[in-house]
């Protein structure tokens, strides 16, 4: 039953004389209140009845219920039924003064209960009292307070309205409810509003191509909760109050905004299992082993493709979830990332159309060619050093030099940020395949920058950087590719009893293949001539014989065997 239905339900049923007693239940968030403020809307604007509203779970006692109740109804306030305590005592003297002296009462506001049916004549007209949240009054006895609505539909002829989430009641409530709601409630109305209900009531109104992306997640994930909707749509506006993001972006933040509101409030299934993956940014180890949780879980994330998770989760969403604090400096600092981000995603496909166009098209002159690459001058500030590079290189290709001058020297100028950001980290490695794709003049830049921000190494402290370590760059590779004879004999004859076996232990595995020498230079030929002449000159001498067993047991005797 959707909620237009539901709501002609209610409406025809308070105009039946008969029907005192409406009981409308539904799951928690699917809009049973929502319905009631339309209802006493329409009412208000035709003028006919008044209408009483207490949330039950404002009250921790049937007195204090009873005593709101009666508060309200005498004053016509709902607004002034918490305060049923102190305007009690008013209420008492107001009804004093319409009695003779004799007749006057001095009890409390609840004591007269029994009292009001003899004193309909001075009450309102006949209301619509609403009842809400029923089940969220730990304190209250369902039983007790069907007494009271009975008392009030029989015996003052008010009409009442209970709003209530009967799955929510406890196993011991539930029972009692079934027992006794036959004598005392006229008509249950079960509210099973549509998909469209929902969506509509949480969001309100949006630019249309946001409600469809809204629309769409939200129906992915199967939410049927109307607070949990409207809170995704106070995400949203706090999001966009900021300013700070274009329309397009929003295609890739709406997805985020509902799965991670609905896994804050835990009304997705299998939330605890979603919330692991994406917290981990994998899964749960082999699929094999996947609980069946997990695979529902595994399934629900499939379908939703949600993407990468990346700082706007992590540190703008999470966080406003989780504290409610939301940091504008943050969102400005993502939304220009995003918004650089999506630059060079254009740009970096731009390139490759010139790319390809330039080595595929058969029909193009070389001045087309070259007028084809100036074009990509434009595009320097956003793509990658590997690209320039292969824009460079084309241009070299053709023989104008211009041209690739012009497009490493656009990229240096517009790069500057990029380049001081590789050239700091201390652990450069020039010899990787990124570096190997780029251009000798940017390399040139980043290793001169990179030198001058960290000292040179020793030779000792290159062999225990590359011992320990898989990468290496030109910081680490100059010792060797400098190193004389003379200063490797004096490394050998000086190191002491910890960094020696460090040391043959390093040129042994680079001496058995010779593999590396481009990368080190004549270090690997002045190892073996040292070792050579010191095992030839000096046989009996302590170093001698070190550097013997240590070839034995390191396996490069062959490379520094005397030829004599």
């Amino acid at each position: 039953m959707s909620l237009v239905d539901t709501r002609e339900s209610i409406s025809r049923a308070l105009s039946l004389p008969k029907t005192h007693v409406i009981a409308l239940h539904g799951p928690w968030g699917s809009g049973k209140t929502h319905l009631w403020k339309q209802i006493d809307k329409d009412l208000s604007k035709s003028g006919s009845t008044k209408t009483v509203y207490l949330s039950c779970a404002t009250y921790s006692s049937i007195a204090a219920l009873k005593s709101a109740t009666i508060t309200a109804l005498l004053t016509h306030s709902s607004k002034l039924a918490k305060h049923g305590e102190t305007i009690g005592k008013i209420i008492i003297g107001l009804i004093n003064k319409k009695l003779p002296k004799d007749f006057q009462i001095t009890a409390n506001l609840l004591d007269i209960q029994a009292l009001l049916p003899g004193l309909k004549g001075i009450l309102p007209d006949p209301s619509i009292i609403v009842f809400d949240d029923i089940e969220r009054a730990a304190d209250l006895d369902v039983g007790d307070l069907l007494g009271f609505v009975t008392f009030l539909a029989e015996e003052l002829n008010q009409k009442i309205i209970l709003i209530l989430n009967k799955d929510k009641f406890t196993d011991k409530t539930g029972e009692k409810w079934k027992r006794i709601r036959e004598k005392s409630v006229s008509l249950e109305v079960e509210l099973r509003a549509s998909p469209e209900d929902y969506i509509r009531i949480g969001l309100g109104q949006l630019p249309a191509t946001h409600n469809a992306i809204f629309s769409e997640k939200i129906r992915a994930l199967g939410i049927k909760n109307i607070r949990t909707i409207q809170h995704m749509r106070r995400i949203y506006d706090a999001l966009s109050g900021v300013g700070a993001f274009e329309t397009t972006q929003w295609d890739g933040l709406i997805p985020s905004i509902v799965l991670f509101v609905a896994l804050h409030q835990e009304v997705v299934q299998h939330s605890t299992e979603i919330k692991d993956a994406l917290s981990s940014g994998k899964r749960w180890g082999p699929e094999k082993d996947w609980t069946p949780a997990q695979k529902a879980a595994a399934a629900i994330l499939d379908q939703y493709k949600l993407g990468t998770i990346d700082a706007f989760e992590s540190s703008i969403l999470i966080p406003y979830l989780e504290t409610g604090h939301l940091s504008e400096a943050l969102v400005r600092d993502y939304a220009s990332h995003i918004s650089l981000r999506s630059k060079r995603q254009n740009s970096e496909k731009i390139a490759e159309e010139i790319l390809n166009r330039f080595y595929w098209d058969s029909s193009a002159t070389e001045e087309q060619l070259n007028n084809l690459l100036e074009k990509s001058f434009e595009l320097q500030g956003y793509i990658s050093r590997s690209t320039a590079t292969s824009l460079a290189k084309a241009a070299n290709s053709i023989g104008h030099t211009e041209t690739e001058n012009a497009i490493i020297y656009n990229w240096i100028t517009k790069n500057e940020e990029a380049i001081d950001a590789l050239a700091a980290d201390p652990n450069l490695i020039n010899f990787s395949v990124t570096m190997q794709y780029t251009h000798p003049r940017i390399k040139e830049i980043v290793e001169f920058r990179h030198r001058q921000k960290y000292k040179e190494f020793s030779l000792m402290e290159a062999i225990k950087y590359l011992t320990h370590n898989d990468s290496f760059g030109e910081r680490q590779l100059a010792p060797f590719r400098t190193v004389t004879a003379a200063d490797m004999e004096a490394l050998i004859r000086k190191s002491d009893h910890d960094e020696l076996p460090d040391v043959l232990r390093f040129f042994a595995s680079r001496v058995r293949t010779r593999h590396s020498d481009q990368y080190f230079g004549q270090a690997s030929t002045h190892f073996v001539d040292v070792c050579k002449r010191i095992i030839k000159d000096e046989t009996s001498s302590r170093i001698s014989k070190i550097i013997s067993r240590a070839a034995t047991d390191f396996d490069f005797a062959s490379q520094v065997r005397s030829d004599e």
